[in-house]
Order: C-alpha cells, then sequence, then structure tokens
C-alpha cells in the first residue's frame, strides 16, 4: 500500500531507520515503543502534535488497518528516497509517499509567549491567572468530578507531603496515579511556567531539568515521554496554546489570542482522566510562584 500524505514531525521524533515495539492502537493515536524508552505516537489530529509526535495528513482508518497492533509485533521505520515505510513482521505494510514535510517546534511561540507575560503589568497578569482558576472551578461546578491529585485522596495527601522534602518538585517524577502520572503532568505544566517567568527563574529550571534527568528511570513510558519533551521545552500543542493565550490576554494583545480562555481550559482539561488538570495545577503553582 503507498500512501501519499504531508507530515508533521515533532520536534524529537528519532531519525530512520529505527524499529519499534507496537504498543497500541487508539482513537486518536497509535503508539510506537523506541528502542529508548519512550513513545513515537502517530497522531490522527493536528492539535495533538508533541515532542515526538507525527502527524499524517491522510484516513486515518487506513493507517490503523495497517498498523494493527498485536503482542510481539515490531514495525520497522525505513526512511525511502521520498518518505518513508513502515514494516510489520519483514512485510511491507504501508509506505507513506511525503507530498511535505516540516519538523514542528514550539520554541519560538512560547519565548513569545514568555515575553508578552513578562511585559504584562502585575495586575493583569494575576487577572488573567484568577480567570483560569475560576475557569477550572466552573468546570467542576458543571459536574467534573475532583480525583487523584483534586481531590482528599491519599495521593493528595502524598502530594503534600512530598511538598515538605528538600528534593520539592523533583520527587513528583513517577508519583500519582494516571497512564501518565500524575506527578509527571504536573513537572510539564511547572516547567512551562518556569521558562514563561523569565531569565530570573532560568537558573531554576535548568536545576529542575537536571534533577529530572537523574530520575527519568523512575516513571513509566508515557511518563517518560512527556517529560522529555518538557526538558527540551516542546510542550504540547495544547498546552503551548494555552500559553500563549495566557501571556496574550495578560499583555492585552486579545487578537493574537488563539481562542478564548473558557475554551482553552475546557479542551486542556479533556485530556486523560486528569493529566490537563495536573498540567494546570504545575502550571499554576510555577507562575503564581513569581508573583508571590
Amino acid at each position: 500500500m503507498t500512501i501519499d500524505a504531508s507530515c508533521l514531525s515533532g520536534a524529537l521524533v528519532p531519525s530512520p531507520p529505527w524499529t519499534a515495539a507496537l504498543a497500541g492502537s487508539f482513537s486518536r493515536a497509535v503508539s510506537l515503543l523506541h528502542p529508548d524508552g519512550a513513545f513515537v505516537s502517530l497522531v490522527r489530529n493536528q492539535a495533538d502534535m508533541e515532542a515526538r509526535a507525527v502527524h499524517l495528513d491522510i484516513d486515518w482508518n487506513i493507517l490503523t488497518r495497517a498498523l494493527e497492533p498485536d503482542e510481539g509485533r515490531l514495525c520497522r521505520v525505513i526512511r525511502t528516497e521520498d518518505g518513508f515505510s513502515f514494516q510489520i513482521d519483514q512485510t511491507v505494510t504501508a509506505t507513506v509517499r511525503l507530498v511535505q514535510q516540516r519538523v514542528v517546534t514550539v520554541k519560538s511561540e512560547l519565548k513569545l509567549a514568555a515575553q508578552y507575560w513578562q511585559a504584562a503589568a502585575f495586575r493583569q497578569r494575576n487577572l488573567v491567572l484568577n480567570e483560569l482558576q475560576q475557569y477550572i472551578k466552573d468546570e467542576h461546578s458543571a459536574g467534573r468530578p475532583f480525583s487523584g491529585l483534586h481531590d482528599d485522596t491519599v495521593f493528595s495527601r502524598h502530594f503534600r507531603q512530598l511538598q515538605n522534602r528538600p528534593d520539592w518538585p523533583a520527587n513528583l517524577v513517577g508519583f500519582g496515579p494516571g497512564t501518565t502520572p500524575a506527578g509527571d503532568d504536573w513537572l510539564g505544566g511547572y516547567l512551562l511556567a518556569l521558562d514563561m517567568n523569565g531569565e530570573h527563574w532560568a537558573a531554576a529550571a535548568a536545576q529542575l531539568r537536571m534533577e529530572i534527568q537523574d530520575r527519568l528511570k523512575r516513571t513509566n513510558t508515557a511518563g517518560r515521554t512527556l517529560l522529555l519533551g518538557a526538558l527540551a521545552g516542546e510542550t504540547p500543542a495544547w498546552l503551548t496554546s494555552l500559553a500563549s493565550t495566557l501571556a496574550a490576554q495578560a499583555a492585552g494583545n486579545n487578537a493574537e489570542s488563539r481562542y478564548n480562555l473558557p475554551e482553552q481550559v475546557r479542551y486542556a482539561l479533556a485530556h486523560g482522566a486528569t493529566s490537563g488538570e495536573d498540567t494546570l495545577a504545575g502550571l499554576l503553582a510555577g507562575l503564581t510562584l513569581r508573583e508571590a
């Protein structure tokens, strides 16, 4: 099968050739377990792009049929003259002929968001943070359950205990419930906040990144995949958009806000059972730390 497609590739996607285990096929992604111990995902929607994700502009059903996961099956990704091919068990299952390929990095967008955030007045930043917190509360009032780190559970109590330890917050690596551990999601939001806070927080961000790097073996594959992106400053598309919206609104550049903040919050909270909310909790913690 040969498919013509345009391709968006995350900044941390390894260059072919490589062989990976087919780890899962879902409604929005196909997960490949790369030999480096982290996932590479083929995502259905461009809005789900991440540092180790690839978006192919093709019929999703065709792709998932070609890459039907089965225990023990291996997928080898091979570079071809005009694209790449997926080999399953030594058989070429699909060859993608690239019409257009682009590597996606969000660093310039996040740098601009950080500039807007730092240029905004103290009062405006606090107004936006209060709005963000209120929109999260509104979603709970509308029926979103409290769970994980966000209720009086063994996880939330342990989370508070971890804050009193000298290795906070690096000790969150691998901590908590979820396919991606809640602590890893929290750290992803927190690292982004430190980057948005500006050069006075650069040393703290660099130190935390080193401490997280040393602890990557403590988390699972999904957590490691997420943290590799956070360590590189390559946040998921939805989080990048949210940060840009917060910064633009704080600076009064509402025309540059991709969506209004309530929409961004709802979209964020839709990620996983609590992954989106855990990430927002880390983001709020980091941004309010500067204001304090």
